[in-house]
């Protein structure tokens, strides 16, 4: 249900669809328009079907967050974290191998 809320909360603002044949030699095309933000998305489509997602990034923070949110081993230690084993960040940056983060 956390996801659920999380998703709805954090819900894109603008979706867009391209096709991969329009994405070829004609990125700049594509993109000048968007704004892209973290929270704008677009659905990249083979045939009419969907096979990538874009997601706009701020920055090296939200790629950081970007990846951790798609790491098994990530979701691993916050159910380890959940169960009353918890670790602290700085373990947990180490064994992703993500050194310090900068603020």
């Amino acid at each position: 249900m956390e996801a659920i809320e999380r998703h709805l909360r954090d819900e894109p603002e603008k979706i867009s669809r391209t096709s991969i044949k329009r994405l070829r030699g004609h990125q700049e095309a594509v993109f000048r328009p968007l704004k892209l933000s973290r929270r704008d998305v677009v659905i990249v489509t083979n045939r009419g079907k969907p096979v990538a997602v874009i997601e706009g990034l701020k920055g090296e923070e939200d790629l950081e967050d970007y990846l951790l949110e798609r790491s098994p081993r990530f979701w691993a230690m916050i159910r380890r974290a959940r169960r009353g084993k918890s670790v602290d960040l700085a373990h947990v940056r180490k064994e992703l191998g993500l050194g310090t983060r900068r603020r």
